[in-house]
């Protein structure tokens, strides 16, 4: 049995079913975990979405206001975790590991495969794909799920997301064939698009105005952005306008790859984007103590630690 069957096999057999993504969740994390709730919810199972942190408002603009536990229940029949390899990013490292002795525990993600693999029973991952939703949608197929246009919407999002505007180079014939397909599901892509644009408020525009005119290009081609917490103190922002700024950073022609260094609530972040398929950014992260894949990487460092690396 090919572990897609498996997986859809234990989905089939719950009757209540935790989705669990990560930390400050993304268009993929949070597209995906909605349409996989929406469809179990159509099969007449109780399907409830985890995460330490809410959803930033561009999402719920386009999923609608989705209620958000931050908290692992006491009992399911089984537990997916998508777009997440790494135990520690679901911010459930010790209660997840606990719960895999007693409750089948699959991963679904397009990441490269992290430490997610010694608790889960099963586990999906395919690094070919743009994004977790195009793995997923093969998932609501197999449990025969009718894709509504609130199920294609939320995966329109994903995968939108995930290929900054179907822009940077993870984006495949597969992923504009699935784009194409969701769209006739009654799919909004117009509602989708229109959303992040619209999202571009007075303190966000103040932010991305400052930062943008003060980025540096370094050695190998490497844009980067530092903003510290007085950046969003000024701009009156907060780390949901960051949203989406790396993905901005790697278009510029001439980058080979885009960091942005946030200190949000006293700890410094790197996002590591890259629209080129000869460049992988997960390797840069690795310097860090990070992990990733090659289009998207991410590490979590002080800013002493940054600039000693950029040094040298």
């Amino acid at each position: 049995m090919t572990v897609e069957r498996r997986i859809a096999h234990v989905l089939e057999g719950a009757a209540d079913v935790t989705i669990v993504i990560h930390q400050q969740p993304d268009g993929d994390a949070i597209g995906s975990a909605v349409a996989l709730q929406l469809g179990l919810r159509s099969k007449s199972k109780t399907a409830r979405i985890v995460c330490v942190h809410d959803f930033p408002a561009v999402f719920k603009n386009i999923v609608g206001e989705i209620q958000v536990e931050t908290s692992l229940p006491s009992a399911t029949d089984a537990i997916v975790v998508l777009d997440c390899s790494e135990l520690h990013r679901t911010g459930f490292g010790r209660q997840l590991t606990t719960l895999a002795k007693s409750i089948p525990i699959a991963v679904i993600d397009h990441h490269a495969k992290g430490d997610m693999v010694k608790i889960a029973h099963h586990t999906h991952f395919d690094e070919t794909v743009a994004a977790t939703a195009e793995i997923l949608f093969d998932y609501l197929s197999l449990l025969r799920v009718e894709i509504t246009p609130a199920i294609a919407t939320a995966l329109l999002m994903a995968i939108y997301t995930d290929t900054g505007g179907f822009q940077h180079g993870n984006t495949s014939s597969k992923t504009f064939s699935l784009a194409g397909r969701l769209v006739r599901c009654g799919g909004d892509l117009t509602l989708v698009s229109q959303s992040f644009i619209r999202s571009f408020n007075p303190a966000k525009k103040r932010l991305w105005g400052k930062i943008l005119s003060s980025v540096e290009i370094g050695r190998f081609n490497i844009v980067t952005a530092i903003i510290n917490a007085e950046d969003l103190r000024e701009a009156e922002a907060t780390a949901e306008d960051i949203l989406g700024l790396a993905n901005t950073l790697a278009l510029i022609n001439e980058a080979r790859a885009a960091l942005v260094m946030m200190e949000i609530a006293g700890s410094w972040r790197g996002v590591l984007r890259t629209r080129h398929a000869n460049v992988d950014v997960s390797r840069i992260a690795q310097l860090f103590g990070g992990k990733g894949q090659k289009k998207a990487a991410g590490f979590a460092a002080t800013k002493a630690v940054f600039s000693g690396k950029i040094k040298r």
